[in-house]
């Protein structure tokens, strides 16, 4: 049984400002919590990166990158999460006047576990980075923050 999720999050940040930011696959730990880039090889799309999470490390291959579209693929090589053929979209669009919609999905095979647990848990932190990615970009009077999930 496949999983496909969505997680989205709507502030008050341009697309511009916010693709810049996401789109650096080597830099995933400059707006997520809990996580921690410890090596990035490649440049563009074949990029790897391995990412510590708590004990845990994952390895990560950058598949799209597109910046007409602000919209970048990623996939899972290794790693703790009970999953298969786990694939990953993040993309930027214009929400409004200065405003952005983020939308984090993805679609994997369970593998090991109940599906219920690991949408759930992977619900849990793209919202938690989601929001994360926000309070980076909010300016000095705050952010509106309107999350949303699919």
């Amino acid at each position: 049984m496949e999983l496909q999720l969505q997680e989205e999050i709507v502030f008050e940040a341009s697309p511009r400002a916010v693709w810049k930011v996401v789109s650096d696959f080597a830099a995933l730990d400059r707006w997520t919590v809990g996580l921690k880039v410890i090596c990035a090889t490649g440049h563009g799309i074949g990029a790897v990166r391995t990412v510590r999470s708590g004990d845990h490390e994952l390895r990560e291959r950058l598949e799209s990158l597109d910046d007409s579209t602000m919209h970048l693929v990623y996939c899972l090589l290794s790693g703790p999460l009970p999953a298969a053929n786990y694939v990953s979209t993040l993309s930027v669009h214009a929400a409004g006047t200065g405003r952005s919609r983020v939308c984090w999905s993805a679609s994997c095979t369970p593998a090991g576990v109940e599906p219920g647990k690991l949408e759930r848990g992977l619900r849990k932190a793209y919202r938690r980075h989601l929001v994360s990615l926000a309070s980076l970009l909010a300016t000095p009077e705050g952010t509106s923050i309107t999350e949303g999930s699919r």
